[in-house]
C-alpha cells in the first residue's frame, strides 16, 4: 500500500474514532449510551490500525500527511484513555447505586414478608 493510501486510510480511521469518542464523551453527560457495540468498534479500529503504525513505518520523512493522521490517532487514544476511565468510574458508581438499591428492595420485602405474617 502506498503511503498516500495509508495516510488515507489512517484518515478514515481517524474520522470514526473521533465519532466514537465523542459518543464517549456526550455518554459522560448524559446525552448518550455508550455500550458494548461502542466498546467493540473501537476495537475493531484499533485492530485496523495496528498495521499502519508499527515502528518500522513511522515516523515517515517523505509522508507529512502520513505522520500528521498518526499524530491525531495518538491524540484521539490518549482521549479515549481519559474518557473510558471517566466511564469506568461512573460505571462503578452506578454499580454501587444498584447494589444499595438492591439491599433496600430486599430489606422492603423481608419486612413486607414479616409484615403480612403477623396480620
Amino acid at each position: 500500500m502506498s503511503l498516500l493510501n495509508q495516510a488515507a486510510v489512517v484518515a478514515e480511521i481517524n474520522l470514526r474514532m473521533a465519532v466514537l469518542l465523542d459518543q464517549a464523551r456526550r455518554a459522560l453527560t448524559g446525552e448518550n449510551v455508550f455500550d458494548v457495540s461502542q466498546v467493540r468498534a473501537l476495537l475493531a479500529l484499533t485492530s485496523e490500525m495496528e498495521p499502519h503504525i508499527r515502528p518500522a513505518r513511522w515516523p515517515n520523512e517523505t509522508n507529512q500527511e502520513f505522520n500528521r493522521q498518526i499524530e491525531i490517532y495518538r491524540e484521539h487514544l490518549l482521549g479515549l484513555r481519559k474518557t473510558l476511565e471517566q466511564i469506568r468510574m461512573m460505571l462503578v458508581g452506578k454499580r454501587c447505586q444498584l447494589e444499595s438499591s438492591q439491599r433496600h428492595m430486599s430489606a422492603v420485602s423481608r419486612w413486607t414478608d414479616a409484615y403480612q405474617q403477623t396480620r
